[in-house]
């Protein structure tokens, strides 16, 4: 029977303070993972808050962490860590096996898996792999015509509708955008198939909660990869141009399927920018009043 213990503590450091901490608590993971019954000891900073730090650890047992939470230099660590966190640590420690999620890195809890989840974990390849032959036929209609409908029932339903925008969806710039869109949800695709085999087949612990996310991929990744691509058009100066250079599809495309694929990282990205554009900086006569 599996009796490991994985304990995750999160540090937050006191304004300055950050480089300190992380330099202290570096100074741990040695003779944490020189201690018996150490399995694994990482510490982690955030990418888009550098005053947050994560400790993991496994151990073999209860009984070897409880033993390694009575030493000297634990004890030194919570005293320390008054003095250089802006709160106590948050710790939560799990009783079976944690793995890292390796695309967003969060830590899930491994539960075995029933009937409803592997079903579930099926039908979840199935739709990623619907969409997956999907996709080229949209990449192929995109390079030849713009967006146009061709299928019956769905020309029956938009014909109205996209008939008074034929001219812009054939425009070049919005085609670029259509590569763009594309690519995001091709990646988007392909990470939610890594993700399926690696829950699924790997670990073979793959969670009901998992479908959500992976059906909400495809959309996802085509609408960050428009996001993205207008940004970095932006910057370029090339949304600007109404001709298509040779290269700019593939380029869009291209972007997209980074974007798509990525998209945990698109994310973290945007909170880092959003925080550096609009951060709002006291003076110390706005603290005081």
């Amino acid at each position: 029977m599996d009796q490991r213990i994985t304990v995750f503590t999160r540090y937050k450091a006191k304004e300055g303070l950050d480089v300190k901490l992380g330099e202290f608590l570096l100074t741990l993971i040695e003779p944490n993972r020189t201690e018996e019954g150490c399995i694994t000891c990482e510490l982690h900073q955030a990418v888009n808050d550098t005053t947050i730090f994560i400790l993991y650890e496994i151990w073999e047992s209860k009984e070897y962490l409880d033993k390694h939470s009575a030493t000297s230099h634990v004890r030194h660590v919570i005293s320390k860590a008054k003095d250089l966190c802006a709160a106590p640590p948050y710790k939560k420690v799990w009783g079976r096996p944690v793995v890292k999620d390796v695309q967003t890195g969060v830590p899930f809890e491994l539960e075995e898996e029933g009937c409803r989840q592997k079903f579930v974990a099926i039908i979840s390849f199935i739709y990623l792999f619907a969409w997956l032959l999907f996709l080229p036929l949209m990449l192929i209609t995109t390079w030849k015509d713009g967006i146009t409908f061709r299928i019956p029932f769905m020309e029956s339903i938009f014909v109205s509708i996209v008939s008074q925008y034929t001219p812009l969806l054939k425009s070049p710039l919005f085609k670029l955008f259509a590569y763009a869109a594309v690519g995001g949800s091709i990646g988007a695709v392909l990470s939610g198939i890594r993700s399926v085999y690696y829950w699924h087949i790997d670990l073979k612990a793959f969670g009901t909660r998992f479908f959500l996310r992976d059906f909400a991929r495809p959309i996802l990744g085509a609408f960050l990869a428009v996001v993205v691509y207008a940004l970095v058009s932006a910057i370029s100066g090339d949304i600007l141009k109404t001709d298509i250079r040779a290269g700019q599809p593939l380029g869009a495309f291209s972007v997209g399927v980074l974007a798509g694929y990525n998209w945990h990282a698109v994310f973290v990205w945007f909170d880092y920018v959003w925080k550096r554009v609009f951060r709002v900086r006291q003076t110390k006569e706005d603290v005081e009043s």
